[in-house]
């Protein structure tokens, strides 16, 4: 009698994770639903000038995992559009423009409050960008970042962090202006109560120089810290869910000639990931 009844139990508890997966697909597909009709119906508008031409841009989709977005932009009297593909990769614009199916331009900007403000550039010449905020939904920039995962990570120490950094880089001339990235990683595992073992990349300035290292690391009051036999001392600060990390010393570390480490990482992961290049 115990096993009939535990058997109709188990069917119950099934067919109600079974309606209870339904509900929630139905609410995220919804949701879906209302976000893409949101979109549609209230673009982001931005007004200003590409050199000294006036324009109008609107940005019409995003996707908040990737930063990836749709717009279109025109010219003040002209009734046809130029297609916008881009990255949002906070607070920095990569868009690639096209006509009639061919790219014509690409503009490299940077969100400064609300304006847009950088470069756009053909084969032929760079132009300064200055666009301010007209109207819309600002979520349309927007994309998923390493604070984003606070909520699905442990306050433990050990795990994975990162750190991001996107900005124009013009450092060698205009005409090969980009967008500049300044990525590190780093992991640390704890040995024992007083020590851990760290490791980290990470990469620095226009220049893209490296800073690479890592090793155990032993508690000092509420720091460990890592020292080596050619003077190098990297100091690890533990805060919730990020970590600090400090080099004293770029060339005792045997770091890239204009690389540091001087970094606050967040925690993405609680697993300790294997580290590659940037």
């Amino acid at each position: 009698m115990t096993r009939i009844n535990d058997s109709v139990e188990c069917q119950v508890e099934s067919n109600l994770n079974l309606m209870r997966t339904r509900h929630n697909f139905i609410i995220l597909f919804i949701l879906s639903l209302f976000n893409s009709y949101a979109q549609k119906e209230n673009p982001l508008m931005y007004i200003g000038k590409i050199g000294n031409l006036k324009i109008e841009m609107s940005i019409v989709k995003n996707d908040f995992q990737t930063g990836e977005f749709q717009g279109k932009y025109r010219y003040n009297g002209k009734e046809a559009y130029l297609n916008l593909s881009g990255t949002f990769y906070s607070p920095c614009l990569h868009i690639e423009e096209s006509y009639k199916d061919k790219v014509t331009g690409y503009f490299y900007l940077e969100l400064v409050g609300d304006s847009l403000i950088g470069f756009w550039k053909n084969d032929k010449k760079v132009l300064d960008v200055k666009l301010a905020y007209k109207s819309g939904n600002q979520q349309l920039l927007s994309r998923k970042l390493p604070e984003d995962y606070a909520s699905q990570v442990s306050s433990s120490i050990e795990g994975t962090y990162e750190s991001h950094l996107y900005f124009i880089n013009d450092y060698w001339s205009p005409q090969q202006v980009e967008i500049g990235y300044n990525g590190a990683k780093a992991t640390i595992k704890i040995i024992d109560e007083e020590s851990i073992d760290i490791n980290f990349e990470a990469i620095c300035g226009p220049t893209y120089h490296f800073a690479t290292g890592g090793g155990m690391a032993v508690k000092e009051g509420d720091e460990y810290i890592y020292r080596n036999e050619d003077g190098c001392e990297i100091k690890v600060t533990f805060t919730e869910k990020t970590v600090n990390i400090i080099a004293n010393n770029s060339m005792d570390c045997g770091f890239g000639a204009r690389a540091f480490l001087d970094h606050e990482f967040v925690k993405i992961s609680d697993k300790v990931e294997a580290l590659k290049d940037y």
